[in-house]
């Protein structure tokens, strides 16, 4: 919730302006805690009455999703580090919010080829696999990660593994994964 430059005392409410009304929800929400509610409140004293509701819509959008993207921080610090950044947003939501198999893949690629740490970049293909067993897609990931290792046994296996998951209505990830494993 948030208050503009509003006064706190009028020439027609002077007992109870928004202002004075804003101020005690503020205190209250302040001195009592209410399991399952979040709140945040701000004064926006630039801004007159009629503006704030793009600002505060803004930051309570902020405020809302705050770990919906992972960080570059949790990227680097590794699986345990993006494994606390959903619990985060898990307690945030108000239920469970698995780690995404596409955030997890452009961890992976970001460690090898943005900061130039391939092992970090294959821990995290790694812990991806673990959270999806069951995905072609990440499975080929981890294939091409062992690859550029030059594990090529491991490369193969896991190649035909994501050849075996995949849905046969994908062509073109079919074709790849076909090409890929022509090459080991």
């Amino acid at each position: 919730m948030n208050l503009g430059n509003e006064i706190i005392k009028g020439e027609y409410e002077p007992n109870n302006t928004m202002g004075a009304s804003f101020l005690k929800l503020q205190t209250f929400f302040n001195e009592h805690s209410i399991p399952g509610l979040r709140v945040k409140s701000e004064m926006l004293k630039s801004l007159p009455h009629a503006a704030t509701n793009i600002a505060g819509l803004v930051n309570a959008t902020n405020e809302l999703y705050r770990h919906w993207v992972l960080p570059f921080d949790a990227m680097e610090k590794g699986p345990e580090a993006i494994s606390e950044h959903y619990k985060k947003l898990s307690t945030d939501l108000y239920y469970e919010v698995k780690p995404r198999m596409g955030p997890i893949n452009f961890a992976a690629d970001y460690m090898t080829n943005g900061v130039h740490s391939p092992e970090k970049g294959m821990k995290l293909l790694e812990y991806n696999a673990a959270l999806y067993p069951d995905s072609a897609w990440v499975s080929f990931n981890l294939a091409k990660g062992y690859k550029q290792r030059e594990e090529m046994a491991l490369a193969k296996s896991y190649g035909q593994k994501a050849l075996n998951l995949m849905d046969q209505d994908d062509e073109e990830l079919k074709t790849s994964i076909v090409n890929f494993l022509e090459t080991l």
